[in-house]
């Protein structure tokens, strides 16, 4: 998608895509309402360690997707409920995709 935004919209595309990517990687964290230091340990451990951070993300947006659906519907959760379907659709499909992908003899 990166490749894709960027050979369509150049230099404005790869701004576009780090904001997209922003938005969907911290997005959990905003409606679990964490306080800012545990917030900041989780950016980094999701930065840092990208294999214990895709697990604590899974994890992150399970917790905060049972947590917005008791939440009323304003701005911020339409966007939140969009970087749910961006994080299923570009993480999720894809790794339950290669789990069951046939392996050739």
């Amino acid at each position: 998608m990166k490749e894709k935004l960027v050979s369509a919209l150049g230099g404005f595309g790869l701004v576009v895509w780090y904001l997209i990517t922003s938005i969907v990687t911290f997005a959990s964290l905003l409606v679990l309402d964490f306080p800012f230091i545990v917030v900041l340990i989780m950016i980094a451990v999701v930065l840092l360690h990208p294999f214990v951070g895709d697990i604590v993300q899974f994890i992150l947006w399970v917790w905060s997707f049972v947590i917005a659906l008791n939440e009323p519907i304003d701005v911020f959760m339409v966007i939140y409920f969009i970087a749910a379907a961006i994080y299923v659709l570009t993480t999720l499909i894809p790794f339950v995709l290669t789990l069951f992908r046939q392996k050739k003899i």
